[in-house]
């Protein structure tokens, strides 16, 4: 009985460990499997992709270019282009480059030609027009 009653206890202690570590910590509900999003695939290099599954710390992300990572919440955005041209100083945003990857800025002006200035991680203000922008939510 005593047998029983311990592999029963060993077999409960194991479930619930499997459980906690299998389990997404940190996934953010308002991304789920199958959605377009931009993540980071490597430092300051964000591309598109699209959610396979959740992953231990967050989302299993499938680039367009074959590679995978699991990347936290903070680490991926819709793939979503502002509507109109009303973005507000301060806003976090990512920004198209010419080989269609993206990089994250902060959008520190609005010019006179209507184009935005973003500082980035060099601290220079670019130019840039709207539709390359993305919004980081």
């Amino acid at each position: 009985m005593k047998l029983l009653w311990g592999i029963g206890t060993a077999l409960l202690i194991i479930s619930i460990f499997l459980s906690v570590a299998c389990s997404p910590i940190g996934v953010d509900k308002r991304f789920s499997p199958g959605e377009s999003v931009i993540a980071e695939a490597s430092k300051d290099n964000w591309q598109v992709g699209k959610i396979e599954k959740t992953c231990i710390g967050g989302m299993k992300v499938q680039f367009k270019s074959g590679k995978e990572r699991c990347c936290l919440a903070s680490q991926i955005a819709r793939d979503k282009t502002p509507i109109g041209q009303d973005i507000p100083l301060g806003t976090k945003v990512l920004v198209l480059k010419e080989d269609q990857s993206y990089y994250p800025a902060v959008v520190s002006s609005v010019g006179a030609d209507h184009r935005f200035y973003v500082s980035g991680g060099s601290g220079d203000e670019i130019p840039v027009n709207y539709y390359q922008l993305k919004l980081m939510e």
